[in-house]
């Protein structure tokens, strides 16, 4: 009996076009498997943007790319959305690779504006460069870049996911909290916690979001926040306003 050894046929590496946008994969290793706990922890892409400028990419549990893996985060932005009105200024913190800010953009319209933080210097740099609209700004950095800003800056602040495991995650619900504007809102949570990555997002139950919320505020909740029920996975999340001075003494 005669054996041969034959050669492992090469994956054929796919592209992807969106809005305009091309992504050549760079590794064969498919995303779902390469995020995977039997992957290498990520997948490179070749991006090139409809201006022909280019980019290299790397996803990973931590930067997700809603044209490859999904827009996950805006299933939890549903609470916020009859609360966001054209004219509003918006913050997202840890706005990640741009989607969120998309979302707002189309919502608080040409008249509005938004401010999305992030971070992650590529994350940031993939955002200025994929989602360029008039009313978005894209930047990279953390709370330490909101320090210029007034109190009461911004009508809507958005912040899923933005604390992570080792986080002070009363410290950026109060530095959020400073930047709501009167009769404004703060959207915070997170993955519910049998959903969440122990690196990354901090995991959250109704009993210690209202922990953390009660902990960061000086103003009363009125309830324990609740779950939001979502496809996959569960969010945690509160949509607290800022309520008028005089509506505080009664």
């Amino acid at each position: 009996m005669t054996f041969w050894r034959l050669p492992r046929l090469a994956r054929v590496r796919r592209r992807v076009v969106v809005d305009g946008v091309r992504y050549a994969e760079a590794t064969a290793e498919p995303l779902e498997r390469a995020l995977s706990g039997r992957g290498r922890g990520f997948k490179e892409y070749r991006v090139t943007f409809p201006d022909a400028s280019r980019m290299r990419i790397r996803a990973t549990a931590r930067r997700e790319f809603a044209d490859l893996s999904g827009a996950r985060l805006l299933d939890a932005l549903r609470p916020a959305g009859h609360a966001v009105r054209p004219g509003m200024r918006a913050l997202v913190l840890r706005g990640g690779t741009g989607y969120m800010g998309r979302w707002l953009s189309a919502q608080v319209g040409p008249s509005g504006a938004v401010v999305s933080i992030e971070p992650d210097e590529e994350a940031a740099r993939f955002a200025q460069r994929r989602y360029r609209m008039l009313n978005v700004s894209y930047e990279h950095g953390w709370l330490e870049a909101l320090r210029g800003e007034a109190d009461g800056s911004f009508d809507v602040v958005i912040a899923l996911e933005a604390a992570w495991v080792g986080d002070d995650p009363a410290a950026i619900v109060r530095e959020g909290w400073r930047l709501v504007a009167e009769e404004g809102c703060l959207l915070f949570g997170g993955p519910a916690a049998g959903d969440a990555n122990m690196e990354g997002p901090l995991p959250m139950s109704p009993p210690t979001l209202h922990a953390i919320l009660t902990r960061a505020l000086p103003e009363p909740l009125p309830a324990e926040p609740q779950a939001e029920p979502t496809d996959a996975p569960a969010w945690v999340v509160a949509l607290i306003r800022r309520r008028p001075p005089d509506a505080q003494d009664h």
